[in-house]
């Protein structure tokens, strides 16, 4: 059946056979499923995150844990890994961690902006952590104090961590 037949669908990636649910469908499918069975909902939605996981697609992960309010899973997506070698005084396997980063990773949520600059800041590397909260405050809105706040002290600590104290008074912005 031709996408251009069924309006239902949309063709994803190169392949012709590779479709999915119109975004408003999936959406309506979806309401439907968590106001129906919201149980069924959660569990759907942990599958689909320890599936993107294991792809190596932590942004998306990042986002079914998100839907279902898990903040603690979706957090340890990053940090845990990260703090585990920390814990360890594993500084070489933690800057390995930050290397195998993928460098295009796609990240549409500033809390996770957030949390890769802190593994980077973890990590020594202070410039893709500055990278990263550039990406953090491209999706924070301004009426997210909190993430506003964290970005702030991001900021700050990277360039406490320079040496800047100037910089750092303004939460690393001149």
């Amino acid at each position: 059946m031709s996408t251009r037949r069924c309006r239902l669908l949309v063709s994803i990636g190169d392949r012709p056979d590779a479709r999915r649910y119109h975004p408003l469908v999936r959406e309506l499918l979806q309401s439907e499923l968590k106001c129906r069975d919201q149980q069924r909902y959660i569990r759907l939605h942990r599958e689909a995150a320890e599936i993107w996981q294991r792809r190596g697609d932590l942004n998306a992960a990042y986002r079914h844990l998100n839907l279902i309010g898990d903040i603690a899973a979706a957090t340890n997506l990053v940090l845990a890994p990260a703090l585990v070698r920390l814990d360890r005084g594993d500084l070489a396997g933690l800057a390995r961690a930050v290397q195998s980063l993928p460098g295009a990773m796609k990240v549409d949520d500033p809390a996770l902006a957030m949390e890769t600059a802190a593994l980077c800041f973890l990590a020594g590397d202070g410039t893709k952590a500055a990278r990263w909260c550039d990406r953090a405050e491209e999706l924070t809105t301004p009426d997210n104090a909190t993430l506003q706040l964290r970005l702030h002290f991001g900021r700050a600590t990277i360039a406490l961590y320079d040496g800047d104290v100037n910089m750092a008074a303004f939460g690393g912005r001149a």
